[in-house]
């Protein structure tokens, strides 16, 4: 699986290219660009000319590349002469804002599906689960089209899904369960440490009092 969700939606933006762009409105409302991509006369506005060109140049290897592996290492590994392509893709995602436009986009699709995992963790606590899990990135498949939709405009599911789209989009759901996770595991963390402050004030509050906690419980 990529390390980098860039890789993942470039590969299925390539994958989907002729036919994704039809729903130009979503697509430029997320990466800014259309189906030329950055092939256009003027350089993107996030890059200049020549990171343009040494993007382009990245993409056209790409599109050349023989199996998936190959047009992952392009886009992630160290081969030699693509670190200007790779660098002006990381600039183009940073400068376009375009994890932050994903990541509302796939919550809404996860959302709409009663999939998100504080949906799932909620689910678990109404049916008196004994410890809060978050939940297996498999209890959201049924949100795959629609996640899909959201990544690539609705016109994605005009052709069968396959290939490097099946891969684009399962990494891209992988990222997003990952980002959760974090975020998850950093409440949990500090819903711990806030638990342990209180104890010790509590403590604290009946030894300023001369009781020892431990004699009344």
């Amino acid at each position: 699986m990529a390390k980098k969700m860039t890789t993942a939606v470039i590969l299925g933006m390539l994958a989907g290219r002729s036919y994704i762009f039809e729903d130009k409105d979503t697509l430029e409302e997320i990466y800014g660009l259309g189906a030329d991509l950055f092939g256009t006369a003027e350089p993107n506005e996030h890059l200049t000319a020549n990171e343009t060109r040494s993007l382009n140049a990245m993409i056209n290897a790409i599109t050349s590349a023989k199996n998936q592996k190959a047009r992952v290492d392009i886009l992630e590994g160290k081969t030699e002469g693509w670190a200007g392509g790779q660098g002006a893709l990381a600039k183009w995602w940073k400068g376009a804002k375009v994890a932050k436009a994903l990541a509302v986009r796939i919550d809404e699709a996860l959302e709409r599906n009663d999939v998100s995992p504080q949906q799932l963790i909620n689910l678990d606590v109404e049916e008196g689960a004994e410890e809060t899990k978050f939940p297996d990135v498999k209890d959201c498949d049924d949100a795959k089209d629609d996640i899909l939709d959201a990544i690539y405009g609705s016109n994605v599911h005009s052709k069968p899904v396959r290939g490097d789209m099946v891969y684009a989009r399962d990494t891209i759901i992988h990222h997003t369960w990952e980002r959760h996770r974090k975020r998850f595991g950093r409440a949990k963390k500090l819903f711990q440490a806030r638990e342990k402050n209180a104890q010790a004030r509590y403590e604290g509050k009946y030894q300023c009092h001369g009781y020892d906690l431990h004699e009344l419980t």
